[in-house]
């Protein structure tokens, strides 16, 4: 693609782009690219959780975003319900991952089936938000059932695990002698 050859010539041979939302050869113990405490935290969290693929997604998939403006409080609901549709069509166009750890994937996109099994409690459509009358609403009540992983203040080795704390159950219960703000929920 023109793009690509742009970066490759500004890069001038020391950086290589690939055109995949995957890394095709990173191997199963690909390690941490960011050591910031943030991703140590969430590798923590992944590990944590059976059947999940929260760590391939740190570190062997590159994210893909449709940003999309919404102009004024009146069109928000239709906007929303808009986004929503154009999700599997924007997952079928930046389809691009046939390869996974030097393997050929048995996934046209190795990197959806990363993403669509990566944190069911954060990510995906909340399953009552399409087409309801009120989104945010419908929005924030997933969002209270979703899973915590990083409570500030906390070393690494107290954060939650996986389907351990809910902002829910934080909220009412509290964790470790720590409960949420609004700065938290926000």
């Amino acid at each position: 693609t023109k793009g690509l050859k742009i970066l490759e010539e500004a890069a001038a041979g020391e950086l290589v782009f690939l055109s995949h939302g995957i890394n095709p050869i990173a191997k199963e113990n690909h390690p941490l690219v960011l050591p910031k405490e943030r991703y140590q935290i969430m590798t923590r969290y992944f590990e944590s959780a059976p059947h999940i693929r929260g760590v391939d997604m740190m570190r062997h998939s590159a994210t893909v975003q449709a940003n999309l403006d919404i102009f004024g409080d009146e069109n928000w609901q239709d906007a929303v319900n808009l986004i929503l549709v154009l999700v599997p069509l924007t997952q079928g166009l930046f389809a691009n991952s046939r390869f996974i750890k030097g393997e050929k994937s048995k996934f046209y996109s190795e990197r959806q089936e990363i993403w669509n099994h990566m944190d069911p409690t954060r990510s995906g459509i909340p399953k009552d938000m399409p087409f309801s009358e009120n989104a945010e609403c419908s929005y924030a009540k997933w969002a209270r059932k979703a899973n915590v992983f990083y409570i500030e203040g906390l070393p690494i080795k107290d954060q939650p695990l996986f389907n351990e704390l809910t902002f829910e159950s934080w909220l009412k219960n509290g964790y470790k002698g720590t409960y949420p703000d609004i700065t938290n929920w926000e």
